[in-house]
C-alpha cells in the first residue's frame, strides 16, 4: 500500500514537472509521519550541512491521536528563518532596506494613546508610512524609536491636544514644529512631506 502510495506521488510530481530526488536515507526527527516525508535542499555548496532549508511530512492519524475525528489527513512543514537568511546570502540575494517611516506618533500622555491609535489609523489610509510605539515606553524611548525608524515628521499628541482637538507636528529634518486642528493635520502633512512623499 505503501509503495503504491509512494508511486502515485511521484507520478504527479512528474505530470507538474516538479524536480525532485529520492533519499531512501532520509528520516525525520518525529515518528508521527505517515508515507511521505520530504525535505527542500539548497545546492549552493556554501550552505554546507545547513542546506536543507524547508522539511516535513504527511501525517494521517496524528489529528486523531489528539482526539480530533478519525481519518483526517494532514501534512506540516517547518521553514528556519535563519536558514532562509543563509540561503539568500549564499545566493547573494540582498534584502532591501526597510523604507523610512513618514510619521511616528509619539504618546506624551498614558490617557491619549486610544488617540494616538486612531490618528496612525487615518495615517495609514492616507498611504502614509506611520507607527507609534505599543509598549508605552518613555517619551526619551519614542524619540529613540524616531529615529531608528527615520521618520520624516513627529506627530506629538498627549493630554493637552486631546483637549484641544489638536496635533502637534515636529518637521524632523528642518526641526520646526506646528500645532494645528486634528481636522487640518493630513493637509498639514502633505504640505511638509510634498516634495518627497509617493504616497
Amino acid at each position: 500500500e505503501s509503495k503504491e502510495y509512494f508511486e502515485t506521488v511521484l507520478s504527479l510530481l512528474d505530470e507538474l514537472n516538479i524536480p525532485y530526488e529520492i533519499d531512501d536515507n532520509l528520516v525525520r526527527g518525529l515518528d508521527y509521519y505517515t508515507h511521505t516525508v520530504f525535505e527542500i535542499v539548497s545546492i549552493n555548496k556554501e550552505m554546507g550541512a545547513q542546506s536543507t532549508v524547508l522539511a516535513g511530512g504527511r501525517y494521517d492519524g496524528l489529528i486523531s491521536y489528539f482526539g480530533g475525528p478519525d481519518g483526517m489527513s494532514g501534512i506540516g512543514w517547518a521553514l528556519g528563518i535563519e536558514r532562509i537568511l543563509l540561503a539568500l546570502e549564499a545566493e547573494g540575494v540582498a534584502l532591501e532596506t526597510k523604507p523610512a517611516l513618514d510619521a511616528y506618533v509619539m504618546c506624551l500622555d498614558s490617557e491619549a494613546r486610544s488617540k494616538a491609535l486612531q490618528i496612525v489609523t487615518e495615517l495609514r489610509a492616507y498611504g502614509y508610512r506611520s507607527d507609534m510605539d505599543m509598549l508605552q515606553r518613555s517619551f526619551k524611548a519614542q524619540f529613540k524609536a524616531v529615529d531608528r525608524a527615520k521618520a520624516k515628521v513627529a506627530i506629538l499628541i498627549g493630554n493637552t491636544e486631546v483637549e484641544n482637538n489638536q496635533v502637534t507636528i515636529k518637521d524632523l529634518k528642518k526641526k520646526e514644529q506646528t500645532t494645528v486642528d486634528m481636522k487640518d493635520m493630513i493637509e498639514t502633512l502633505d504640505h511638509i512631506l510634498m516634495e518627497e512623499h509617493d504616497h
